[in-house]
């Protein structure tokens, strides 16, 4: 499995001369190509998650698709950490949102 990343780290970003992107918690996952933020842009009143993914998932075989699937599966428990660590940062107060987690 290669390296992921989950960063906590809070990073104000323009998007135009009168707005900004505020990134919050950004999870990263190389092997799946996957690059995501949990993130607001100026005048949001709630942060949401926003993923893209850029790699390319091929498989010859059936067997080799279950390979793939299970490649994918092994990357659940990040995803469930990212999760878990932006709700403790709604429940704190760092983070907004509408609602309680």
């Amino acid at each position: 499995m290669n390296e992921v990343r989950i960063d906590d780290e809070t990073r104000v970003w323009p998007v135009s001369d009168t707005e900004t992107m505020t990134s919050f918690l950004e999870l990263e996952i190389p092997e799946l190509g996957i690059e995501g933020d949990v993130r607001t842009y100026t005048g949001d009143t709630a942060a949401e998650f926003y993923a893209e993914a850029n790699c390319e998932l091929h498989a010859r075989t059936p067997r080799e698709l279950h390979e793939l699937a299970d490649r994918i599966t092994r990357y659940a428990a990040t995803i469930h950490t990212t999760a878990d660590r932006w709700a403790t940062r709604i429940a704190d107060g760092t983070i907004p949102a509408r609602e309680a987690v």
